[in-house]
């Protein structure tokens, strides 16, 4: 019998051993966040966590809540606790390279994750085509108001390359048609924040003293649709102006059926979090990596770009985002507003 127990306890001895030397050697993906602001967010962290433990291997998150030096102590603290590599969606896109001189002298590789990350070398940027969601959007106003009149354009922030490419796309459209005196661009400006609350108030600061028509506005993400629309109905109330967005959100979806926004730009998250997940959790195994197509240029070399294709959302394909987005089915099926 002492022998049976002696047996038992040397099974159950080696059985932790195991599970801990499993524990130990279990891969590591550190996520990097910027903030929550957006609900899309959440989702993105969510689907990439699920993705991740589904693969075997162990998820780290953090959120800096836009506080650039956080992040970077953030990324420090997932180095120290064993991230084979790391995840960032950068709180600033310059800013964001220390992040990666840092990882890259632990040897540990970095994707940014929807926002380029410049000035650095990056190992791989998986996200939109970003230049072609601001071409979307100048094609879309351009058309409403048959390629003349006055718009005002109003992006994020200047240290999220995001807004660079989408202002850069917009132009690629909007640019010779303001040759030509048929467009007027009448207010152009980055906005410090991606917030609803600093698009409506710069919104009031304009349209409270610019007494000319306006008849769009090029509005790069929905927060800023929102904010925008809410001037407007102060300073504008019996005007038509057709408003643009981005992220598909659930307040740009109800908006476009009252019709005060018009279109949105769907980015289907779920494709974006699967081949993020599947590429982190690659390179953490050095398993064989199929090199993306794709490059772009972050100001010091050219990154391997995995580059995934937006599509326009207007009221004549509203019920696709209920069709192909779990996101919005979730959040269209709680009614939230």
């Amino acid at each position: 019998m002492k022998t049976v127990r002696f047996l038992l306890l040397l099974f159950v001895i080696q059985l932790c051993i195991t599970e801990s030397n499993q524990a130990q050697n279990k891969k590591k993906i550190g996520l990097l966040m910027d903030d929550f602001n957006a609900s899309r967010w959440k989702y993105d962290s969510s689907l990439i966590a699920l993705k991740v433990k589904a693969a075997g291997y162990e998820i780290m998150i953090r959120v800096c809540d836009s506080d650039t030096a956080v992040q970077h102590q953030q990324a420090k603290e997932l180095l120290k606790a064993g991230a084979n590599v790391l995840v960032v969606i950068p709180a600033n896109s310059m800013a964001a390279g220390d992040i990666v001189r840092t990882a890259h002298k632990a040897n540990i590789p970095v994707i940014a994750y929807d926002r380029l990350i410049l000035d650095c070398d990056l190992d791989y940027y998986i996200s939109f085509d970003n230049e072609k969601v601001g071409e979307l959007q100048a094609e879309y106003i351009l058309k409403k108001i048959n390629y003349k009149g006055s718009i005002m354009l109003m992006n994020g922030p200047q240290f999220d390359a995001n807004s660079l490419l989408f202002r850069k796309g917009q132009m690629n459209i909007l640019q010779p048609y303001v040759d030509s005196g048929a467009i007027k661009i009448v207010y152009d400006r980055y906005l410090s924040e991606w917030t609803s609350m600093e698009a409506y108030m710069e919104g009031n600061d304009f349209l409270g003293n610019y007494k000319g028509k306006i008849d769009g506005v090029i509005a790069a993400a929905d927060m800023i649709s929102e904010g925008i629309i809410d001037a407007l109905a102060i300073f504008r109330p019996n005007e038509k102006v057709f408003i643009t967005g981005q992220d598909a959100s659930v307040i740009a979806y109800y908006n476009i059926l009252e019709n005060t926004q018009g279109m949105t730009v769907y980015k289907p998250l779920d494709l974006l979090a699967t081949q993020a997940s599947e590429l982190a959790c690659n390179i953490a195994s050095k398993s064989e990596i199929k090199e993306p197509k794709s490059n772009v240029f972050n100001g010091e070399k050219n990154v391997p770009f995995i580059k995934l294709e937006p599509l326009p959302i207007t009221k004549e394909n509203l019920e696709t985002l209920l069709d192909k987005s779990n996101y919005m089915n979730e959040e269209y099926l709680k009614g939230r507003k």
